[in-house]
């Protein structure tokens, strides 16, 4: 995965397909399901 893909997923420029997701997860030796539910965490508290 390039630098400037991932850059810009973070930055919420670019919206990640599941493969992406995948392969995040994987660099970060833990599941997709694991990745997602800490974006969904994150993502709750910057609503609440």
């Amino acid at each position: 995965m390039e630098r400037a893909h991932l850059s810009m997923v973070e930055r919420s420029g670019r919206i990640p397909t599941l493969y992406t997701i995948w392969r995040i997860a994987d660099a970060l030796d833990m599941r997709p399901s694991e990745l997602v539910a800490l974006i969904e965490e994150e993502m709750e508290k910057d609503i609440s």
